[in-house]
């Protein structure tokens, strides 16, 4: 009786193309994966952002006061406050970077009047993961946002 001591070459090329099918496959899935993550993040970011706007504009409508968005740019952070009081932050996420806030009396922060209405247009910039620079802007006394 004869015992193989090795394998052929065809067993050896089939082998080897199944490897690397499964791994082409794997490399493909995983960048996919990557992708979806990131564009999550954002979508999170930009849809908390208009979220956060919004529900601080129904508060002041609600409670009848007036109130201010902080922008907190050195600590990637945002405030809403009314009378001095802290009532809703929103930090951004990691590796995301809040760049500017760009209005037409350069503060960093947004006045909202007792009825919710914004008096300045202003610019939010912030910088995903990727380095891209978004822009969340805000018209002047009404109630449009636009991402862009």
């Amino acid at each position: 009786m004869k015992f193989k001591k090795g394998n052929t070459l065809l067993e050896i090329l089939l082998a080897a193309s199944i490897f690397f099918f499964f791994s082409g496959a794997f490399i493909a899935y995983s960048n996919f994966l990557i992708n979806s993550l990131k564009k999550v993040d954002n979508e999170y970011t930009e849809t908390y952002m208009l979220s956060f706007i919004n529900n601080s504009r129904q508060y002041c409508r609600k409670e009848k006061k007036d109130g201010d968005i902080q922008f907190d740019i050195l600590n990637d952070t945002v405030y809403f406050i009314q009378n001095d009081k802290i009532i809703d932050t929103f930090h951004f996420p990691k590796d995301f970077k809040l760049v500017s806030v760009s209005s037409s009396n350069n503060r960093n922060y947004i006045h909202m009047d007792e009825k919710g209405y914004i008096g300045d247009a202003c610019t939010i910039k912030y910088m995903d993961k990727d380095k891209e620079i978004h822009r969340i802007t805000i018209s002047v006394g009404s109630s449009y946002v636009e991402i862009k």
